[in-house]
């Protein structure tokens, strides 16, 4: 949910010169994609089903039994299971450390 809301304020960010990148960007090559807020969310999301949580009319959503839940195949978005891996995706290996 932090990267959506991230994302939803880059744009005013960089337009208004508080997003640092006035000092990064000119040392790195450019890119025609540079800057195409919506490419990167259609490339750093699996889906956008975590939305569905703040539409007042989705409530219940975030339960697996609920119907809509069901019929868009959402998965388990109560808070107990918010961090247990995406079933397409192999978790992380607990012996590994954490980088400081």
């Amino acid at each position: 949910m932090a990267l959506h809301l991230m994302l939803e304020d880059a744009p005013t960010a960089v337009q208004d010169g508080w997003a640092g990148l006035d000092e990064t960007l000119p040392r790195l090559p450019g890119h025609p994609d540079d800057y195409d807020w919506d490419m990167a969310g259609e490339v750093l999301f699996q889906d956008h089903d975590i939305l569905e949580l703040f539409d007042v009319e989705m409530d219940g959503v975030e339960d697996p039994d609920s119907e809509h839940n069901r019929a868009m195949g959402i998965g388990d978005y109560r808070p107990q299971a918010w961090f247990r891996t995406f079933l397409n995706m192999d978790p992380r290996d607990g012996r590994r450390t954490f980088r400081r």
